[in-house]
């Protein structure tokens, strides 16, 4: 029985190095302040990335995405082969130029849960209005803009604290070393039970 649960340990040990197929990750932020005034900011800043490991590094990078999303920013996806298909309020991949754009600056996503990215997004519209925003997780996000033609301008910034909340599915997979103390356990309880057999002998 011992040496089964052993085997299996080790299988499912092995599986943390096995090369992963293209998954969609669905993530959340929690907890933010006002960067103007230091009040809590009650929002769920939400995303979701899809890619694959092609390298099996336990990393994926920007180059190794296949769509990603963050708020309501579509930043990356396979362009549709419509070329009707492309209006998309709000977003950046599919909307309509150049009006609003976007940019990934970096990202990185280890698959033991750590999760860094930073994007940015402007645009104007028909007439004399602008706007500009950031997302950089850990740090801040927000927009700013203004009307040349009223004078008028707008800011919202917010920043993550201490207390920001992080979640992520599928759930983060255990560091290699981590994955291989259950086996490594379970192989000395097998090596001190024959032990005791020989001494009970």
């Amino acid at each position: 029985m011992v040496k089964k649960l052993l085997c299996a340990a080790l299988l499912a040990a092995g599986t943390a190095c096995v090369h992963a197929a293209e998954t969609t990750w669905n993530f959340g932020y929690t907890g933010f302040i006002n960067a103007e005034t230091g009040a809590p900011f009650n929002y769920q800043l939400t995303g979701s990335f899809r890619g694959e490991d092609a390298n099996a590094d336990g990393v994926l990078l920007a180059d190794e995405l296949t769509y990603l999303q963050v708020q309501s920013f579509v930043l990356l996806e396979p362009f549709p082969e419509d070329p009707h298909a492309h209006m998309n309020p709000g977003g950046c991949a599919r909307t309509w130029a150049p009006f609003l754009k976007c940019q990934i600056d970096s990202f990185s996503y280890k698959t033991t849960g750590q999760l860094e990215f930073s994007i940015h997004h402007f645009g104007n519209d028909e007439a004399s209005s602008s706007w500009s925003g950031s997302i950089v997780s850990g740090s801040h996000f927000g927009s700013e803009g203004g009307n040349s033609s009223t004078g008028t301008s707008w800011t919202n910034w917010y920043n993550w604290t201490n207390q920001t909340t992080f979640t992520i599915s599928p759930p983060p997979v255990p560091e290699p070393s981590t994955a291989l103390l259950l086996p490594a356990g379970l192989a000395v309880l097998v090596a001190a039970r024959r032990r005791q057999r020989k001494i009970d002998a």
